[in-house]
């Protein structure tokens, strides 16, 4: 699940209309000639609305703001394929848990409207639904397959790039190559089509020849900015107004001071809006909410923390149910490397002493088996660990002589 607040240079202007991007996130209805085709906006009570009374509504929901201050935001919910894969990509599951982020939004601003915590009905926000995504022309995914025409007009995976170790063919360029290719294969097409010199009959031959070169998408889309992904691509747009329903309180979603405390009318209130917080819980509503089984390496907490914080990533390891018996098998030759952990253990002279020895090394070895290095976090989250992982352990059962 990818959770986006997204900066305001993003999406343009948030200071004065939102008509360009309401106008934007029209795009897909472009070209639609019956009403009941379209996708229309929601919010948290309705699941019709038009893309001109959202703009109405956001445009006169502003009060007591300056000129110069932003009058809305944009967040979007990406889920992964698999997540929608569970959910059947379901679009009605899909606003049912925008509207629960969206009450963990405005629990997670920590403003009071008459007395009472503000919950999702005291927001404005409009959201919008939208099932494809395009090639940017910045685009840079690593690309894992391709795929190229047969002569029957046939996909077939192009092989021919890379071959791992395992013997596994790849294609793990990103999508700039692929634009590379393309557009020179393109280039190719375009002066076949406009030769006045080649007869009509050999110029289809030779297109249609060229055209098998393409590197194409598990769809079959030419990888294109402007073409289609593949896939499953279902996500939501978001807008909320910086003002709540009364007017009364203003919030930022990218305000940085994650809840610290101050005075507002003689009142302690708390500040700030902590994404990091915000972001995990949306991750945690979807896994209740559908009973999905998240795989540690798709975690908020995993990701984030390896790359940000190795005390979080420690925990995110440690979180994990614990095998006993399959630490134990690992634990003297690694552990003894780090002259570090070495201090941490001891000779045991007893089974008590033994399970306290294995403790203390088991977290290298869980560490090892999802291609962690202990040896690189800071030792003293190294030592804040073993307490967790003598819980762990105890959990999983215990370590027997």
């Amino acid at each position: 699940m990818y959770l986006k607040i997204h900066a305001p240079k993003e999406y343009g202007n948030n200071k004065g209309s939102s008509k360009n991007l309401v106008e934007y996130l029209e795009k897909e209805n472009a070209g639609i000639d019956h009403p009941s085709e379209e996708e229309y906006f929601f919010s948290h009570d309705q699941d019709r609305v038009s893309h001109f009374k959202v703009q109405d509504v956001l445009d006169h929901n502003h009060k007591g703001l300056k000129q110069t201050d932003s009058k809305f935001f944009m967040l979007t919910i990406n889920p992964s394929q698999e997540e929608l894969l569970h959910i059947g990509n379901d679009p009605a599951k899909m606003k049912d848990y925008t509207r629960d982020i969206m009450d963990q939004y405005a629990k997670d601003m920590n403003r009071i409207v008459d007395g009472k915590p503000i919950t999702g009905d005291d927001l404005v926000y409009f959201a919008k639904l939208e099932k494809n995504r395009i090639y940017k022309q910045d685009d840079r995914t690593p690309l894992k397959e391709v795929y190229r025409l047969d002569d029957r007009g046939k996909l077939n995976k192009d092989f021919y790039r890379n071959t791992n170790e395992h013997g596994t063919h790849t294609y793990d360029k990103t999508t700039q190559h692929a634009f590379k290719h393309n557009n020179e294969v393109r280039k190719q097409i375009n002066a076949v089509k406009y030769d006045p010199n080649i007869p009509e009959a050999r110029q289809e031959k030779r297109i249609k020849a060229l055209s098998q070169q393409y590197l194409r998408n598990a769809d079959g889309k030419v990888i294109l900015p402007g073409n289609q992904r593949e896939g499953l691509n279902t996500h939501v747009h978001i807008i909320v107004s910086r003002k709540d329903k009364s007017q009364t309180v203003s919030m930022s979603p990218l305000a940085n001071s994650k809840g610290s405390k101050n005075k507002l009318n003689g009142k302690e209130v708390q500040i700030g809006f902590n994404r990091e917080k915000f972001v995990d819980k949306a991750e945690t509503i979807f896994d209740k909410k559908f009973s999905y089984q998240r795989k540690l390496e798709n975690s908020f907490q995993f990701k984030h923390g390896k790359i940000h914080d190795a005390e979080k990533y420690a925990k995110a390891i440690l979180a994990q149910p614990l095998d006993a018996q399959g630490i134990a098998k690992q634990l003297v030759s690694q552990a003894i490397q780090n002259p570090k952990t070495a201090k941490l253990l001891y000779a045991p002279t007893t089974p008590a002493q033994l399970k306290s020895k294995l403790q203390s090394e088991a977290i290298k070895a869980v560490a090892l088996a999802i291609k962690a290095n202990p040896a690189g976090l800071p030792f003293k989250v190294f030592e804040k660990t073993l307490g967790a992982v003598a819980k762990g352990i105890s959990r999983a059962g215990g370590i027997g002589m």
